[in-house]
């Protein structure tokens, strides 16, 4: 970079010369931040008055690729053959769209990714509106990156801007966790007579004592449904976990794992599954 263009971008970036006037047109905006439960306030620039500036120094965008897809490999449960849930490599796929920026003789590229920023979850099949969003904030962020306009904002807004890509990050996915396998109850042998049982030693005291001694009435014990262990179990689980990622509703189930006293999609039991899979 010659001394003239680096003279330039200073300007730009300390808001001097052309960009003299760029303060006037500065936005404030809260955002609510889930993950820490917190709200700030965002400052940023219009895209069109970015825009304005940036070609009237000669600089333009221009849209090289509308979504550019990468795939990128990660790890999560997934029952196998015999219905165990075992860890295994699966793929995922994110959506970017590629803009390459020109000004005063240099290139620069950016990748900026297709998501919904109200949730901050990816958006797989975008449409043209989303395609549009995301073109205008790549473009600003490019436009700040080769010129210096803008760029101070970003330097201000670093962190809330990482911790938005993790919050889109973990809402793309669920966690499940393995179980170690339950150790067998012991058996015990039921008496032929299901309604009443009286031990030998209490009947014993109550033929001496000649007082009434009440029999001990056991209660059935309530089984769950479908066991964790079983293939029906990991069948469901699967299900629900597909139709979370679908339908996108992951704020929805976080909500209800967490009413239902879990940490975890896993921990739910077959009945809690069955009702999560009717509201997602």
């Amino acid at each position: 970079m010659d001394e003239k263009v680096l003279k330039l971008f200073q300007d730009n970036y300390t808001k001097k010369g052309m960009c003299s006037s760029l303060p006037k047109f500065l936005k404030v905006f809260r955002k609510e931040y889930k993950k820490t439960n917190t709200v700030r306030e965002i400052t940023y620039y219009p895209w069109a008055v970015v825009e304005r500036y940036f070609r009237m120094q000669g600089g333009s965008v221009e849209v090289a690729e509308w979504a550019t897809k990468v795939s990128f490999p990660y790890m999560d449960f997934q029952p196998n053959e015999d219905g165990e849930l075992v860890k295994t490599q699966q793929e995922q796929h994110a959506l970017f769209i590629h803009l390459v920026a020109k000004w005063q003789g240099l290139v620069e590229h950016e990748y900026y990714p297709i998501f919904n920023n109200q949730n901050s979850t990816i958006i797989k099949t975008p449409n043209a509106l989303d395609l549009n969003k995301a073109r205008q904030r790549g473009m600003v962020r490019l436009i700040a990156r080769i010129s210096g306009i803008g760029l101070d904002l970003f330097e201000q807004n670093d962190s809330q801007e990482e911790e938005s890509i993790q919050e889109m990050a973990e809402a793309t996915t669920i966690k499940v966790e393995k179980k170690k396998p339950k150790e067998k109850p012991k058996t015990t042998v039921q008496p032929s007579h299901k309604k009443k049982v009286v031990e030998s030693d209490d009947f014993l005291k109550s033929f001496l004592s000649g007082d009434e001694v009440k029999p001990t009435v056991e209660k059935p014990v309530e089984k769950e449904e479908f066991s964790k262990e079983t293939q029906q179990y990991a069948d469901l689980l699967l299900a629900v976990r597909k139709s979370i990622r679908d339908n996108g509703s992951q704020e929805k189930a976080k909500a209800f794992v967490s009413e239902s006293g879990k940490e975890l999609l896993s921990q739910l039991s077959y009945k809690e599954l069955k009702a999560l899979k009717e509201i997602v």
